[in-house]
């Protein structure tokens, strides 16, 4: 077929063109063609790249539904931005806004956090926010480490300050937590979050007049519509002057309270069984029959105070085994309980059936004292627990360390104590004197001197201007003859025990029966101390007051070095 051009230039038919109209089908194709060639323009056609869009939208649907406290809508765009893109920045803050909202799921709110951090630098509303999820889960070391990467110029907010003293509580630095409310209540002194810190304060004041305004200020906050109010119930619950009246008022503030917490709701039962221990029973029983006939709440909430309530055959009654394998809160709970039943071997098939929703060294930290009862020695105990304190070193992981402390303490097993005592004081400065003082009573039990000089020397650097630990660097020093020479004899002046030593170590023993005539009755000393003293009144030629003090040493609880001395005395 040709075209006849003979009869001159080709002739665009208007009129024909105008009756063609693009039907549905031939507008979706162009659409679709159009976003083909822009995504291949953009960078090429990607599947993923879809999901995600799709993924963020469902996100920001999710956040609306939360600030109109569209709950069941909330966990629908979760679920499906979930399985579009799980990973994603977006849908990851969606969830945790859903999370922090609701006040669930704390393990899980702390998990997404560290998930969010991974890929992008948080906000410091979101490190905050972190710290205080992980110390509501108990993690403190974790809070720890996450409040320090807040840089400094930001820690004197109120925001700031207000998980600083909660972290210093929890420390176990209650004076600290009081300098620091001081410090929240001078930044806005009319805010709730000032009033809060001011009555905390002043209830342990001296003055009545001081504690009863601070409990007043409590319950004008426990009526408030905010969140703070629920921190003020908490911290009413455990008011010694606390009424069976006033529980059941906190109880009907918290059902009135827009976002009432079942954990807020259970600290008041537990008030109300402290103050009822006739009802207890009836109390626990009552409030497990709500939850279970649908009062609201989760699970893990109720199954967590009923191991604080020490309800553990309870708690193992109401919790399905097969959903606490899949859930990284009700999995530590329940083994927990199982250990104080003492059900050994259910425990230990619950860590071996399959790969436990925590970490496998705290795992392992429990599948280890399992052995240690279904075991006819702890030779695998043992085994267990050196394992994951090595796991543990190379993680940093200051809490599993401490869970290995605690259970090589209760099977007597000094050696792994020692060591994971001194791995939290290098890799936890806040924790250190804690740890290192808990050393020290293991390296005494192991009678390992090297430790117990090293210890000292340690603790002596944390803390200079104590004299408690200034004298037991200068008294392994002595007792041990290392580092003599760098003991100053005059230091010691104040310390007749020591200044005799120093002089007996020195050959000084003009000096010696001088110090030894204003000697220590002895009673008040530790028994390696008072074995060194009865050796030091023998060389003085005191055999008769030497022996008297001597015969009531126990020598099985002295250092070699100690012995030596107590054997000069008898």
């Amino acid at each position: 077929m040709s075209l006849d051009l003979s009869s001159g230039p080709l002739q665009f038919d208007h009129k024909r063109a105008r009756r063609f109209k693009a039907g549905p089908v031939t507008k979706a194709c162009i659409v679709i063609f159009m976003l083909v060639v822009f995504w291949l323009v953009a960078g090429g056609f990607s599947i993923q790249g879809f999901k995600t869009w799709l993924a963020r939208r469902e996100a920001r649907a999710v956040i609306q539904a939360v600030r109109e406290e569209r709950w069941a809508a909330a966990i629908e765009g979760i679920i499906s931005a979930r399985k579009l893109a799980p990973d994603d920045p977006e849908v990851l803050r969606a969830m945790i806004d859903f999370l922090k909202q609701t006040g669930s799921d704390r393990v899980t709110l702390a998990h997404l956090l560290r998930q969010l951090g991974d890929q992008e630098d948080l906000r410091l509303d979101d490190r905050l926010l972190w710290a205080d999820t992980l110390l509501a889960t108990g993690d403190a070391s974790g809070a720890r480490q996450v409040f320090e990467k807040i840089p400094l110029e930001t820690r004197e907010t109120a925001e700031s300050l207000q998980i600083a003293a909660k972290l210093v509580t929890a420390e176990g630095r209650p004076d600290e937590a009081r300098e620091i409310n001081r410090r929240i209540t001078q930044l806005a002194p009319e805010s709730p979050e000032s009033r809060l810190a001011l009555a905390l304060e002043d209830r342990s004041s001296p003055s009545g007049e001081k504690r009863d305004a601070a409990r007043a200020t409590l319950w004008d906050l426990a009526r408030l519509g905010s969140r703070i109010a629920l921190e003020a119930i908490t911290h009413l619950t455990i008011d010694p002057r606390l009424t069976v009246a006033e529980t059941e008022e906190l109880l009907a503030i918290n059902e009135r309270h827009p976002h009432r917490s079942l954990p807020v709701r259970l600290g008041v039962i537990s008030a109300q069984a402290r103050l009822q221990p006739a009802r207890r029973e009836q109390l626990l029983d009552a409030e497990i029959a709500r939850f279970q006939s649908g009062g609201g709440g989760r699970l893990e909430d109720i199954a967590r105070w009923l191991a604080l309530e020490k309800q553990h055959a309870r708690l193992l009654r109401i919790v399905p085994g097969n959903l606490a394998s899949r859930s990284r809160e009700l999995y530590p709970i329940i083994a927990q309980s199982l250990a104080e039943e003492g059900r050994w071997s259910e425990l230990k098939e619950m860590l071996t059936a399959s790969k436990p929703p925590v970490s496998r060294i705290r795992a392992d930290i429990w599948l280890a004292e399992a052995e240690s009862h279904l075991q006819k020695d702890l030779a695998e105990s043992r085994r267990l627990l050196e394992t994951c304190v090595e796991a543990a070193r190379l993680e940093k992981d200051v809490s599993n360390l401490l869970a290995s402390v605690v259970l090589a303490e209760k099977l007597q097993l000094p050696d792994i104590a020692l060591n994971a005592c001194q791995l939290i004081a290098a890799m936890h400065p806040p924790s250190a004197v804690e740890a290192l003082q808990r050393a020290q009573g293991h390296a005494a039990t192991l009678q390992d001197t090297a430790a117990l000089l090293g210890i000292a020397r340690q603790l002596h650097a944390l803390r200079p201007s104590s004299a408690l630990f200034a004298s037991q660097l200068a008294y392994f020093r002595l007792l041990l003859g290392d580092e003599m020479e760098k003991v100053d004899p005059a230091s010691l002046k104040d310390d007749t025990l020591l200044a005799a030593l120093a002089a007996f170590r020195f050959g000084d023993r003009e000096t010696l029966a001088r110090h030894m005539a204003g000697a220590p009755a002895g009673q008040d000393l530790a028994a390696g101390q008072r074995a060194v003293l009865a050796g030091l009144l023998a060389t003085s030629g005191r055999p008769a007051e030497a022996f008297q003090i001597a015969e009531k040493v126990p020598a099985a609880l002295l250092l070699d070095e100690e012995r030596s001395f107590l054997e000069r005395a008898q």
